[in-house]
């Protein structure tokens, strides 16, 4: 009897292990498939949002040729005494949440908040002698991007590593524009259109719903021009004109060639007028000039009394972005 019922106890015990198990199968290759999500979204290079400008040095604008070095400017050089401003990040807090459509199919929103400061140089004249007055302001800035996902059915893998994108069971079909903005934004971007030669016109007034892939990039040759022209809104309740006379009350650059090997190039757009809805217009045009491959570029809006105001009260760091990216080819 006693021998039956420790037979039995067995019994049961391996049918509530097996059970269990069981239950934790499919829990486990979910965290497996969200856990190589996360590694293909970071290796992707459909998938790059980076706010950091590097150092104080590189601020303002800068249009290298991607062959040689980038050329150093300076904040201080009497020859060019325009203000002087940019990112330096510090922290970054990255978050994706991915939801599965199917066996096959997930969607992975991804947020990045980036913390750091803004830090303006102001050039002041005293007679024929240039100062800079420089001044920092707390920056948090939230940029959010969708990424479409496929696994592979076959499920083979290339272990070799010669063909990335077979390391993975995952991988990127398309992604979104990504959006972002200060924590406290009294500025925002309402419509892009970018016109490429050899392309038509692209119009996007909601970057988290246009979505892109390797075939409907971007694809913009060397030594090709690439238009752009942005629609703005600043409801900053005491807007600053700058420069004074112009119309302008906020700052729009343009940042490109940007990637993960830390290439960063930037332009400024020029303001052209407003429209019948009171939308601020800027249009810049830049010459593709990198090497080939996929790159980032973002539109990038400021408030001007960020950028030219110390009061941090009265004008705090007040931005938004729109990002995509782009492919570049012989």
């Amino acid at each position: 009897m006693h021998k039956f019922i420790l037979f039995l106890g067995t019994i049961v015990f391996l049918s509530v292990v097996a059970c269990d198990s069981i239950n934790d199968s499919p829990k486990s290759a979910i965290a497996e498939d969200e856990q190589e999500i996360n590694s293909v979204l970071q290796e992707d290079d459909l998938v790059f949002d980076e706010m950091d400008e590097g150092s104080e040095s590189t601020f303002g604008d800068m249009d290298p040729n991607w062959d040689v070095p980038l050329p150093k400017t300076t904040s201080d050089h009497p020859a060019d005494p325009r203000p002087r401003f940019g990112r330096i990040i510090t922290e970054r807090k990255r978050d994706v949440q991915v939801i599965f459509d199917s066996d096959t199919t997930a969607q992975a929103h991804v947020s990045v908040k980036f913390i750091g400061k803004f830090i303006s140089k102001i050039p002041q004249w005293s007679g024929d002698t240039l100062s800079w007055q420089r001044f920092e302001k707390p920056l948090e800035h939230d940029v959010k991007r969708i990424a479409n996902l496929a696994k592979y059915t076959d499920q083979r893998r290339d272990t070799s590593r010669v063909n990335p994108r077979r390391r993975y069971r995952w991988h990127v079909t398309s992604v979104s524009l990504s959006e972002g903005h200060s924590s406290v934004a009294t500025v925002d971007i309402v419509e892009l259109v970018v016109k490429a030669e050899g392309m038509d016109d692209i119009v996007i007034t909601n970057p988290l719903e246009y979505f892109i892939n390797r075939r409907t990039i971007v694809n913009a040759h060397i030594s090709s021009k690439v238009k752009v022209q942005v629609k703005v809104e600043n409801l900053t309740t005491n807007p600053v004109e700058f420069p004074e006379g112009s119309g302008a009350f906020e700052n729009l650059r343009l940042h490109y060639g940007l990637n993960r090997l830390g290439n960063h190039a930037r332009k400024s757009f020029e303001f052209v007028g407003m429209d019948d809805n009171g939308y601020q217009i800027y249009e810049g045009t830049w010459t593709i000039r990198q090497r080939p491959g996929i790159h980032h570029s973002i539109i990038d809006l400021i408030d001007n009394g960020t950028i030219l105001s110390p009061d941090k009260d009265a004008y705090p760091y007040s931005s938004a972005s729109w990002a995509m990216p782009y492919a570049v080819s012989w």
